[in-house]
């Protein structure tokens, strides 16, 4: 009998924190996902692009490189749809 793969997970994230915030976003009403848009927007410390999809992997490796400098632990990554 073949036994069920088990996913992989993102580097420092458990189930329970990838089940903590589905049930946000799931739960999440349309007001409250406009207003946390909103909020990403008028952060001062950060911006938001648009970059090419086969640009994400090389992405993903600088901030995390980046984050490794300042805080020693890559720092969990929020998909924004």
């Amino acid at each position: 009998m073949r036994t069920k793969k088990q996913p992989r997970l993102p580097e420092g994230w458990t189930f329970d924190e990838i089940e903590q915030l589905r049930k946000h976003y799931d739960q999440q009403t349309e007001e409250e996902a406009a207003a946390e848009d909103e909020a990403a927007y008028r952060k001062q410390d950060e911006t938001l692009m648009s970059i090419p999809k086969s640009l994400v992997p090389q992405v993903k490796k600088l901030l995390n490189a980046h984050s490794r400098k300042g805080k020693g632990k890559p720092q969990k990554q929020r998909r924004v749809a």
